[in-house]
């Protein structure tokens, strides 16, 4: 049997990753961030702690394939953002009020394009390259007087938290979402197992995957268990597609082995 996605399975596949997307990134925390503030009478460092995400609206994505690469492609969405800020100035240090409070951003407008590779001969996923980019993002900050004196390099300090949410988003994608995409696609054949009756069964394995410009093919290791003997097949790529067909049979390696007797109680 050879499995095979073309665009409708793609379509599906960006319709699973929108979801597990919309609840990975409610749940993920951002590392505390440090920006230099070189000017000015707020000159020093601001550290931002406790950056979590309040809400997210995950964008549209696309998948594509070619012969060496899958393709991620996303366009819209929103990310709410907040965080805690204490700024260490040595100039406002001279006053008495407090220097920290709350930081509440939103990004929106996120443009991202992930490359995926698959090694041929072990299925294993890895990244080829990841850019990220948001073209909406806008803060406020609040807690006391110092807040409405950052609010003055709340241009230089936005771009600033910008790139940290990029440089995260991408992270996030390597960590977290290439294992779930490699996790879907090369387990998803051991899912297929038809029973012919009670001395008849079929499974399924995967032996390779082989990428085109137009679908991805899943070839798969078939495994029929009849009257006690086992019957391993190996799945060709098909020379063209059927009507309107996704799901391909065809062997051609066979392997014969009688299967053990039971263990007696």
């Amino acid at each position: 049997m050879v499995l095979r996605f073309n665009d409708k399975g793609l379509h599906a596949l960006a319709d699973y990753t929108r979801m597990w997307m919309n609840y990975t990134i409610g749940e993920m925390s951002i590392d505390s961030y440090s920006h230099k503030i070189h000017k000015g009478i707020a000159a020093g460092d601001l550290n931002l702690q406790n950056i979590s995400v309040s809400r997210f609206y995950p964008p549209l994505i696309r998948y594509r394939s070619s012969e060496y690469s899958l393709y991620m492609t996303t366009l819209g969405g929103q990310v709410e953002l907040q965080a805690e800020w204490e700024l260490e100035s040595a100039f406002l240090s001279l006053f008495t009020f407090p220097f920290r409070g709350e930081v509440l951003g939103r990004i929106a407008g996120l443009q991202s394009e992930i490359s995926v590779q698959i090694n041929p001969s072990t299925n294993e996923f890895s990244i080829h390259h990841c850019t990220a980019r948001f073209h909406d993002f806008r803060i406020r900050l609040s807690g006391s007087m110092a807040a409405d004196i950052l609010h003055w390099f709340r241009t230089i300090l936005g771009k600033a938290m910008k790139r940290k949410v990029e440089e995260t988003y991408c992270k996030m994608i390597s960590e977290k979402l290439l294992p779930w995409l490699q996790y879907q696609i090369t387990k998803f054949p051991g899912y297929l197992e038809i029973n012919f009756g009670e001395n008849i069964k079929l499974s399924q394995s995967l032996h390779s995957i082989a990428m085109t410009n137009s679908h991805i093919d899943l070839r798969m290791k078939n495994k029929f268990v009849t009257n006690g003997h086992l019957i391993e097949t190996l799945s060709t790529l098909p020379s063209s597609i059927p009507n309107n067909g996704e799901v391909f049979f065809s062997a051609s390696t066979c392997h014969f082995h009688p299967l053990p007797p039971p263990l007696s109680p």
